[in-house]
């Protein structure tokens, strides 16, 4: 997929203990669909610098803004 995004706050994310992330640029690496829907419900993406020791995330649907 390789496709721009902007992670953007939302409750899902401060649930996630994410919210550190908001604002940030990242790369949306896949999408993570429901395994009963098959609708997207969120996306793995990549950092350009690594947060917690790790440089992939997993962001919910409704925390992501694509460019």
């Amino acid at each position: 997929m390789e496709q721009k995004a902007r992670i953007i706050p939302s409750v899902q994310l401060e649930e996630l203990k994410l919210s550190d992330l908001a604002g940030e640029q990242v790369v949306v690496i896949e999408p993570q669909k429901s395994s009963k829907t098959k609708l997207t419900i969120g996306y793995w993406v990549r950092l350009d610098h690594q947060y917690q020791g790790e440089d992939e995330w997993y962001i919910p649907k409704n925390a992501i803004v694509f460019k």
